[in-house]
C-alpha cells in the first residue's frame, strides 16, 4: 500500500487557520464631550447659566401703593407712636392727652408707623373708593383713595392729612365711618386715640 504525505505548506494553512488568534486589547473609543449648553439636570430641563428664578406666588389683588392726602399733618401730630391703641368715636374734639385703657380679650388694637395704620391682623386702615375709613387685606382694598398719612395727634385725636374730622353716617341700625359728608344722615365725629395696656 502507498501512502502520499500531504505537502508542509497545505499543513501550515490548516494550522494558523485552528491556531488562537493573540491581538492586544482594543484601544477605548474616545468619549465625546457633551457641550455645557445640552447637559440636562435631574429634572429633564436644561440648566440656565443664570441663577433659576424662583416661581412666584399668587399676589392678592388689591391696593399695594401707599397715598397719603396732600398737605400734611396738623400740628402736635406724629406719623408714628410706640404703643398700641383703639379708636373711640366721639362727638366732641379730643381735648386731652392719650389716655391709657386696659385692653380686654379679643380687643382689636392698631399701630401707627410711618403714616401707615394697621391693626393687629395686620389689615390696612384707608379710605376706599366709597370716602368709608375701613381695614382691609393686606393689601388695601382696590380702588383705596387714602392708605397712609395717618397721624396721632397731642389732643389725642386721629388725623388724617390736615384733617381731624371724620364723618358717622346711620346705615340700618350700625353707623359707617367717611372722610367726607356723603349723605344728609351723616354727622361730623372725632376718632380718640386710646393706649391699651395689656396689664392694669
Amino acid at each position: 500500500m502507498k501512502f502520499t504525505v500531504a505537502a508542509p505548506v497545505a499543513i501550515c494553512s490548516l494550522f494558523l487557520l485552528f491556531a488562537p488568534v493573540r491581538s492586544s486589547p482594543p484601544s477605548p473609543l474616545p468619549v465625546p464631550r457633551v457641550p455645557e449648553s445640552k447637559q440636562y439636570d435631574f429634572y429633564g430641563r436644561t440648566p440656565s447659566l443664570e441663577p433659576r428664578d424662583a416661581v412666584p406666588e399668587p399676589v392678592p389683588q388689591g391696593m399695594w401703593d401707599w397715598t397719603a392726602p396732600p398737605g400734611g399733618l396738623p400740628g402736635g401730630c406724629v406719623n408714628t407712636v410706640d404703643f398700641k391703641f383703639i379708636l373711640q368715636p366721639s362727638l366732641t374734639p379730643p381735648r386731652a392727652p392719650v389716655p391709657v385703657v386696659c385692653g380686654a380679650a379679643g380687643t382689636m388694637k392698631s399701630n401707627l408707623k410711618a403714616g401707615r395704620l394697621t391693626d393687629n391682623l395686620g389689615r390696612i386702615g384707608s379710605i376706599v373708593s366709597n370716602r368709608q375709613f375701613q381695614f382691609d387685606g393686606p393689601p388695601a382694598q382696590a380702588g383705596a383713595i387714602y392708605t397712609a398719612g395717618w397721624g396721632v395727634c397731642d389732643d389725642g385725636a386721629l388725623a388724617l392729612g390736615p384733617s381731624k374730622i371724620f364723618w358717622r353716617c346711620l346705615s340700618g341700625t350700625f353707623y359707617n365711618l367717611y372722610d367726607q359728608n356723603i349723605a344728609p344722615q351723616c354727622e361730623i365725629i372725632y376718632l380718640q386715640v386710646q393706649r391699651v395696656v395689656d396689664t392694669c
